[in-house]
């Protein structure tokens, strides 16, 4: 099946959700919303974690192309905060969770995600 990133990102709610908290993050900072995220983007964002958390408990869904959709849209609405830490741990995340797929060439979405990772 030839499946684009926004079929990939509508099939499961941690990749979705993920996308709207790049889009919550990018308006708080468009609105210079101090703490540096609003209480609607932090609740985006814990509910993301969670739902990432659950694919991670779940052996079939652990290194699957949506999980690490998630991880990676999270991980691009964390780059306002600019936090270097987070985003050393998603990144982290990611790069286990491709090893344990056996290489950037055996993940899905025709190619879209390897090569977003390697942006």
């Amino acid at each position: 099946m030839n499946e684009s990133w926004v079929q990939a990102m509508m099939q499961s709610h941690h990749s979705f959700l993920s996308t709207v908290c790049i889009s919550s993050m990018h308006y708080d900072a468009m609105q210079n919303i101090e703490p540096p995220e609003s209480d609607a983007t932090t609740m985006i964002k814990l509910e993301v974690f969670r739902l990432i958390n659950i694919s991670l408990d779940d052996e079939g869904m652990r290194t699957h192309d949506r999980t690490i959709m998630a991880v990676l849209q999270l991980m691009t609405s964390q780059i306002v905060l600019g936090k270097e830490q987070d985003l050393l741990c998603h990144e982290w995340g990611i790069w286990m969770m491709v090893q344990l797929r056996g290489a950037l060439e055996n993940l899905g979405i025709n190619g879209q995600l390897a090569i977003l990772l390697t942006m």
